[in-house]
């Protein structure tokens, strides 16, 4: 689902890539969005409270892809000649804006929605709140426990788009997992 009416820059420049992650070239954020043969890189962030419920944001409206549906905590494009662990610190503080530790967690292409994504995730531990989140970016952000984010989104209750769905079997994998049950041990201990 694509927004011709969005405030997103349109002219931002990403860097294409191949299938093991190499630059080959440069194209438009309006070319990446609309040619799935140009793999661009983006990063997301998956964001757990100690409850291991997992914090989503509605995105603005304004958005060119998806607006109004619900995506992962963080989520943003990596700027041409930038690095996936620089674009992961600027999406921190200008969706959500805050900082704080985050593990790398996975790297893999994504084909979907007319684009190709090589997405590298990361994960981290915070309860919130997070009053400062960009409203520009989202309209909302909270925390959702992950199997009702599972049936809702199936049952189409929730506005997810389809890359979001395929990905939250992995999310469920993670929510169970000792990698995150050692993050929450260690963000325990900071607070």
């Amino acid at each position: 689902m694509y927004n011709p009416n969005t405030t997103d820059d349109q002219g931002e420049l990403f860097d294409v890539v191949d299938t093991q992650d190499r630059v080959i070239g440069q194209a438009t954020r309006q070319r990446v969005h609309h040619d799935p043969s140009l793999i661009h890189r983006a990063v997301g962030v998956l964001i757990f409270n100690t409850k291991k419920q997992l914090l989503m944001q509605k995105r603005s409206t304004t958005k060119d892809t998806f607006p109004g549906y619900l995506v992962f905590s963080v989520g943003g494009h990596v700027h041409s000649g930038d690095t996936y662990s620089a674009t992961v610190k600027r999406e921190m503080i200008e969706e959500l804006g805050t900082s704080f530790p985050l593990a790398p967690f996975k790297k893999f292409i994504e084909p979907s929605d007319g684009e190709t994504e090589f997405w590298s995730m990361y994960v981290g531990v915070h309860n919130g709140p997070f009053p400062n989140f960009n409203n520009t970016e989202a309209d909302e952000v909270r925390f959702f426990d992950v199997d009702e984010l599972m049936q809702s989104s199936m049952s189409e209750k929730l506005p997810v788009p389809p890359s979001v769905k395929g990905l939250l079997p992995m999310v469920k994998e993670l929510s169970v997992s000792k990698k995150l049950d050692t993050l929450i041990k260690k963000y325990d201990k900071t607070e």
